[in-house]
């Protein structure tokens, strides 16, 4: 899929672009809860907490919805460890890109299949 994701102004010119996608069988609506309370200290990242806490993230991955957790601002930092944090998140369906201090840019945004730029 070739599309402008949020944050791709940031870096317009940037010598290397990544983009990853996984495909989930649900509707933004049910998927936005559990990305509204990804990070450190929070919702964990639903991954393998063992090689994360092996590396010092102290991650404990949430079993169920946090309501302290569901409403994220602009602003909230996302932390990836105790030390360090990711983009600040927003609304549901996107968290707005940020630069990192290593000039990267990150952005979780939730498309239905077969969505375009611009919708859900």
């Amino acid at each position: 899929m070739v599309a402008a994701l949020p944050g791709d102004e940031l870096a317009p010119d940037a010598a290397l672009v990544s983009t990853r996608a996984v495909t989930i069988n649900a509707p933004p609506e049910a998927v936005w809860p559990w990305v509204a309370q990804l990070g450190q200290g929070r919702g964990g990242f639903y991954s393998y907490t063992w090689i994360e806490n092996l590396i010092g993230c102290a991650i404990v991955n949430a079993d169920q919805f946090e309501p302290a957790w569901q409403s994220p601002q602009p602003g909230d930092l996302v932390k990836m460890s105790p030390d360090a944090a990711r983009p600040p998140t927003s609304s549901p369906r996107s968290s707005p890109a940020a630069p990192s201090p290593s000039g990267t840019t990150s952005a979780l945004t939730l498309r239905r299949p077969g969505a375009t730029a611009g919708s859900s």
